[in-house]
C-alpha cells in the first residue's frame, strides 16, 4: 500500500484562493472530473490528469480507480482548506531552510506551534516570513492545498503548465511537495510582515 501524498499550494501563506473558481479551473483542464465527486469532497481524476502530472520511470504502476469498496489506496484528489495556514508535514520532513545562510533556519518544527511565531532563523539570525523559506520538497504552509493521494515522494510531479495554469488563474505563485505516512498538521495563524 503506498502512503504517499503530492500536494500543491500556493507559495505564500497569506494568498486567498476563490475555492469556486479554482475547481472550475482543475475541472477545465480536465485535472479532476467534477461528475462523480465521491464522498466527502474526493475527486477522481479528469481526463487530462495524466498529462497535467508527469510519473517518473518507465512503467509506472497508477491505480486510478478503487479495487473495492473501502479501497483509498488509488490516485483521487482532495482539496483541503484552512481559514489560517495549516502546515503539513511527515514524520519525515525536514524543518525549512534559510535562505540567506541555506542552513535549517529551526531545530525542529515547536516554532509553528506558536500563536504568532517570530521566524529567526538560528544559524544567522536573519528574520523570515514563511513564504520566504526553503521549503524543499517534504513541508508545506498554506491555507489551500491540492491532495493527490497515492503518489510515493519523488514518484511524480505536476507539469510546468499546469503550474502556470494556477498562476495566471489565481494570481499566487504555487509550489509542491511530498508526504509521507502519517501527515502532523498545525493550524496557527502566518506571521505577520516584518
Amino acid at each position: 500500500m503506498k502512503n504517499g501524498k503530492l500536494l500543491i499550494h500556493p507559495s505564500r501563506p497569506e494568498c486567498r484562493i476563490d475555492i469556486k473558481k479554482l475547481l472550475l479551473l482543475l475541472d477545465s483542464i480536465g485535472f479532476i472530473s467534477r461528475d462523480s465527486v465521491q464522498k466527502d469532497g474526493l475527486f477522481p481524476v479528469g481526463n487530462h490528469f495524466l498529462q497535467l502530472v508527469t510519473f517518473m520511470g518507465c512503467s509506472p504502476h497508477v491505480r486510478l480507480e478503487p479495487e473495492h469498496p473501502g479501497d483509498e489506496d488509488y490516485v483521487y484528489i482532495h482539496l483541503i482548506e484552512s481559514p489560517s495556514a495549516l502546515l503539513l508535514a511527515s514524520d519525515n520532513s525536514r524543518t525549512p531552510g534559510c535562505p540567506r545562510c541555506r542552513k535549517p533556519a529551526f531545530p525542529d518544527w515547536s516554532v509553528f506551534e506558536q500563536e504568532n511565531p517570530l521566524l529567526v532563523c538560528q544559524h544567522c539570525g536573519t528574520r523570515l516570513l514563511p513564504g520566504e523559506l526553503r521549503w524543499r520538497t517534504d513541508a508545506g504552509l498554506a491555507r489551500l492545498f491540492i491532495e493527490i493521494n497515492s503518489i510515493y515522494p519523488g514518484e511524480a510531479q505536476p507539469v510546468a503548465g499546469m503550474m502556470q495554469q494556477l498562476r495566471e488563474a489565481t494570481g499566487c505563485e504555487w509550489r509542491y511537495f511530498y508526504l509521507l505516512k502519517e501527515k502532523r498538521s498545525r493550524t496557527k495563524k502566518p506571521p505577520e510582515a516584518c
